[in-house]
């Protein structure tokens, strides 16, 4: 006797194996109910019945500006580009601001002093004098 259990064919259709080995194909789109002796054969009128839903919904729509797309990714990406485009915007004013705070600072910059900060002063090794003159007593 085979286990029953079920699967989904498409997005409307249910393959059902029963305890007593007989199979049933089930539309919840368009309620059609079919039974098979067999799971294969079940299966495979199943995905042609969901192929022909396919076929008779249509995928592109004519319109006044050209054939469009339709279905869920077509109306999901207006607010994706929107989103993408402020953040652009955005972007580009942190950036103009940035680059406005830099050249306003690089023209006050203080004058170059003519003597290096680096210049080398030479320090005479030894311990220090004890008079000013240099030298013993």
């Amino acid at each position: 006797m085979p286990r029953s259990k079920s699967r989904q064919v498409g997005t409307a259709g249910l393959v059902s194996r029963h305890r007593d080995g007989t199979c049933t194909h089930t539309c919840r789109r368009c309620q059609k109910w079919e039974a098979f002796a067999g799971w294969r054969t079940a299966l495979r009128a199943a995905r042609a019945h969901a192929a022909d839903h396919h076929a008779a919904q249509p995928r592109y729509l004519p319109t006044p500006t050209g054939i469009t797309a339709i279905g869920r990714r077509a109306t999901r990406r207006a607010p994706r580009r929107r989103v993408a485009a402020m953040l652009i915007v955005v972007l580009l004013a942190a950036l103009s601001f940035t680059v406005a705070d830099m050249a306003s600072r690089a023209g006050s910059a203080p004058a170059p002093t003519t003597q290096a900060p680096y210049e080398y002063t030479p320090v005479p090794a030894g311990p220090p004098a004890s008079s000013s003159a240099g030298g013993d007593r």
